[in-house]
């Protein structure tokens, strides 16, 4: 289902995430496809749209979060993304979900600078303020869980992302003024 979502085809990653016998993997792949939505919004330059799938798609990745479908963030930094199986570290795994989650995570960070970007270059005043503010409140919202802290996962800083949205959608709009 996650394949046919990144290629492009919403309706057959669909019924794969349909026919899928675990909740995390529908809820994943629901997610992907909206993810895909919002990109196909933006190319079509219906941004009010997409900022409104965007800011549907950020919560229920945190309802998945919640009932347990996705890994809790927490458990990045409190147990270095490891499984544990014992109490000892040397019986533990690595615990792939948290890479699942961080990359989600990106995916949708990448969503918001882009429509930030692109409603600022088009001059779009009232997506451009509803995206700060939404953003904004996903960056605390992540920053807090310290993933860009954690050495054993490939994590980013997600209130430095937001400044770099900010500077180049600030740029964007002035150049669309001149």
């Amino acid at each position: 289902a996650g394949i046919f979502a990144r290629m492009g085809n919403p309706q057959a990653a669909m019924r794969q995430a349909d026919a899928a016998l675990t909740v995390s993997g529908r809820m994943r792949c629901q997610v992907d496809c909206w993810l895909l939505a919002v990109d196909a919004a933006i190319d079509d330059q219906k941004l009010s749209e997409a900022g409104d799938q965007l800011l549907d798609t950020v919560a229920y990745v945190q309802r998945a979060i919640q009932c347990g479908a996705v890994v809790d963030p927490w458990n990045i930094l409190g147990f270095d993304a490891q499984y544990s199986l014992f109490p000892a570290l040397e019986n533990s795994v690595r615990d792939t979900r948290a890479d699942d989650l961080i990359h989600l995570m990106d995916r949708i960070f990448t969503a918001y600078e882009r429509l930030w970007s692109e409603a600022a270059a088009c001059d779009q005043p009232e997506v451009s303020e509803r995206v700060p503010d939404r953003y904004r409140k996903l960056a605390e919202w992540w920053h807090q869980f310290a993933v860009h802290e954690v050495s054993s996962v490939d994590g980013f800083h997600a209130l430095d992302a937001y400044s770099a949205a900010e500077r180049a959608a600030s740029a964007l709009g002035l150049w669309h003024k001149g």
